[in-house]
Parts: C-alpha cells; structure tokens; sequence
C-alpha cells in the first residue's frame, strides 16, 4: 500500500473523532485489581476502557506502519510533550514527526493507562489527523514525492526511484543491498586497506580504492528482457584487472529469464521480488543500525513496487530463520517475535537453520502483532503467553508479534518430501545462506525444490 493510501486509510477516522457524541471511552472502577495498604486497607484500582473506534484507530495505525517499534520513544517524550503543549508546532511537522508522535501516545498509553483519552480530551490527535490531512493534500512538500514522483512512469520511474533511494543509504546499508542483489555477500563498493606493501618500494600508509562498474537494465513486464539489449550492454562492460564489473538486471519474472541462461558471467538476474525480500532483511536485521530515515525510504521503495505490481504475489509461504524458532515450534506451535514484524500476506510459515529448510510447513492459525506478555488470558493466545512466562522465555511486562501454528501432526501442515538443503553460493564460492531473516516462497515451489537453488532461479 502506497503512502498516499495509508494517509487516506487513517484520515477515514477524523470524521468520527469529530462527531458529536464521540467518546474516548470510560473509567471502570472495578478493573479487578487490588492493592493493600499500609493500615491493612484494601481498594481496587481503576482502568480505563477505550471505546471501539479508538480501539479500531490504533489497530489501523497499527497494520498501516505508523507505529514504528523499533523507534525509542522514551527518550524522544520531551520532544513529543513540546508538541501538545504547543499546538502551533504541529504547522510545520512532516509526515516522520507524525508518525513519530503516533508512536509515542500509542506506546506510552500501554504504561500509562488514559494518556491515550488525555491526547484526545486535549485535540491533540484530532490536531495530528489535520495535519496529517494538509501533508495529503500538498503532496509536493512531503519527503517520498521529491525523490519518487518527479521521473515519468515504467521503467525510468523504477529504475530512478531504486537509485534515489540507493544514494540516500550509508555506504554499509548501499553495500549490503547490492551485494543481496548481486549474489555476493563479500561485495564492496569502496575498499579500505592500511599499510599497502605491494606494487613498489614504498609502503603508503593506507589505500582508499573504488573499482567497480555496475550497469542496470529494469524490465516492469515480465519475459521482455532483450537478448540483444543485453550483448550491447556488454559491450559497455569492459573487463580491466581488478575491477568488479556486472551487469544487473531486474525483471518482475519469478524466475531468471531462459534468454540470460550461460550468457555472460558478468551477468547477474534478480527479481523485484528478491529485491524486496532484501529489504525486509536488511531492516529486520536486530545488528544493524538503520536510521529512521533510511527506513523510511526503503519502505516506501516496497510500497511503490507492490503498486506497481512488480512484486510476484503467488508466495503463500514465508522461510523463517530458525535457530531457535525450530525447537520452539515443536514445543509450542507457535512463532514468536518482535512486536509488530512485518510480514507480507502469507497462510503458511517454513523454518530454516544448520544449512535447510526443514520439512514441515504449519499453517498460520491465528496471527497477533502487538501482544502484552502477562499472566491471566484465555483461550489459546492466553494460555500460551502463561506459559511463556512460567517457562521464562519472556518476561512478563513485554510485547511480542504471535503466531499461533498448526501442529506438528495436525492435517493443516505440510509435509515436505525431505529436508531442502542450502546450496546458495556467491560468485567467490563462498557458502550464502537461503536467509538471515525472512524469504517467500511458494507451496508448489517448495514441493518441487531439491535444493534451495531451486526456490531462487531456473535449473
């Protein structure tokens, strides 16, 4: 979903807000919790229920991104507190101030129980929703449209919009995502070398070097890639000593188009699909530091190319990393995760680790994004945080992403012929794991596959 529609989807709740007769929601004096005092005293604690539609409001901010979990909140409050106490501020916010603000009142309404109904009591949110409103009626001043809409539809649009975004990553990030693209894990863009011993008779105390030249070709239609296209590319592609050359290019096709098979090893195919499972491991990646702003517009990259229908929409299954997950899953049936990990629309969940993706593939019985760990739920999902708790695998007073899983012996999971083991390699040999984080796949892909290669490209 584009950016202009998930602005469209939460202004669908100003209206309400504005209404005559709307509530935010009621004190209960009887929330079912007790504390005694010091003289031997007792009295229950009261809790504030919200009404459905704010309840349905942060559920959409929610499941359209504008909750960022990852942002730290806490140390941003006093910045956010300048903002309510001072309504103008608002006048010049952009749409990451927002987003920002949403976080923090959704997150802290979870510690403070009724800040949420102080932030609309106040108009502060209405006030947000407004704002939100002028940014979506002047799209020409938001950050996404500056680098996006100013290049012309098809193939300049995508090829530009990539580059754009490419060129606002640090030189890390840059090289991370290319070298997923080009199949090398090693790749490097700029190489840094102290203490230079070779090529003559002095030692320079450190070298800073770039040799590499990478020439794209994108296709938004699926089996146009040129044969003859591609030979004249590489006639621009020279081969020199010691200089990374490669030819890459980019097609919506699931699989590697048959007229680039054995072509040239200077060419390198990958799909807008990959592209976008890049992403998704790069900003999942808990080591890896991005900044909100490079979230932002790698974000907004995959917003654009799923509107644009380059991304292949058959993967019905996700492979997960599964160090941990694997045991886990046998022993709860279910997969749990960081708050609010984004997942694309999937009905199945694979595990991989130790080299393999293993052979049972549970259906997603019941996904639950933003769940508070603590004691005293019902049903499946509230038996199972308990659990999580006595087997102290979180803490209680945590939130965690839950998928419930069919079982191991259930009919509704699959059963792989085997174990699919790894056999990715990169241009240097090196052994490249199937993923760090998460890949899609399709069921009848993964029924066919003898090896991952087979998930990637055609044998």
């Amino acid at each position: 979903m584009t950016r202009i529609k998930r602005i469209d989807t939460v202004l669908s709740f100003l209206d309400q807000f504005e209404a005559d007769g709307f509530s935010v929601g009621t004190w209960n004096e009887n929330s079912g919790i007790t504390i005694t005092t010091q003289s031997g005293g007792s009295h229950s604690l009261p809790s504030f229920e919200l009404s459905q539609r704010v309840i349905d409001f942060q559920t959409t901010l929610h499941e359209q991104g504008w909750i960022d979990s990852k942002f730290n909140w806490p140390d941003w409050q006093e910045t956010a507190t300048a903002y309510v106490n001072s309504p103008e501020k608002l006048n010049s916010a952009n749409i990451e101030t927002i987003r920002k603000l949403f976080t923090t009142h959704i997150r802290k309404e979870k510690f403070s129980e009724g800040h949420l109904a102080a932030m609309f009591e106040n108009g502060h949110i209405v006030a947000l929703l407004r704002r939100l409103g002028e940014l979506r009626s002047k799209p020409e001043k938001t950050a996404m449209n500056s680098i996006f809409s100013t290049y012309s539809t098809g193939e300049n649009r995508v090829t530009a919009s990539f580059l754009a975004v490419l060129r606002s990553l640090s030189l890390d990030r840059m090289e991370r995502l290319l070298g997923a693209l080009l199949g090398q894990s090693e790749f490097e863009l700029v190489r840094f070398e102290n203490q230079i011993a070779k090529g003559g008779k002095s030692v320079p105390d450190a070298l800073i070097q770039a040799n590499c030249r990478i020439l794209i070709e994108t296709k938004i239609d699926r089996n146009a890639v040129y044969l003859g296209q591609i030979q004249d590319h590489l006639l621009q592609l020279p081969r020199i000593a010691d200089q990374t050359a490669r030819l890459l290019v980019i097609t919506p096709d699931e699989v590697q188009p048959a007229v680039l098979d054995g072509i040239d090893d200077r060419v390198v195919w990958t799909s807008f699909t990959a592209m976008d499972q890049a992403i998704d491991e790069l900003l999942d990646d808990k080591y890896t530091v991005v900044s909100e702003r490079e979230a932002f517009l790698l974000r907004e990259l995959q917003s654009m190319l799923l509107d644009e229908g380059l991304i292949a929409g058959e993967s019905d299954v996700v492979i997960v990393a599964a160090r941990k997950a694997w045991p886990e899953y046998h022993d709860i049936h279910a997969y749990v995760c960081q708050v609010n990990r984004s997942f694309q629309h999937v009905s199945r969940i694979g595990f991989y680790s130790k080299g393999q993706i293993y052979p049972l593939i549970p259906r997603i019985l019941e996904p639950h994004d933003d769940v508070e760990i603590k004691r005293g739920g019902t049903g499946p999902l509230g038996k199972l945080v308990t659990r999580l708790i006595e087997d102290g695998r979180v803490a209680e007073g945590e939130f965690r992403k839950i998928m419930l899983l069919s079982a191991p012996d259930s009919p509704d999971t699959l059963q792989l012929p085997g174990p699919i083991p790894n056999d990715l390699r990169s241009k240097s040999g090196t052994p490249w794991a199937f993923t760090l984080n998460q890949r899609y796949v399709s069921t009848e892909a993964l029924l066919k596959a003898k090896t991952t290669s087979d998930l990637v490209v055609s044998k």
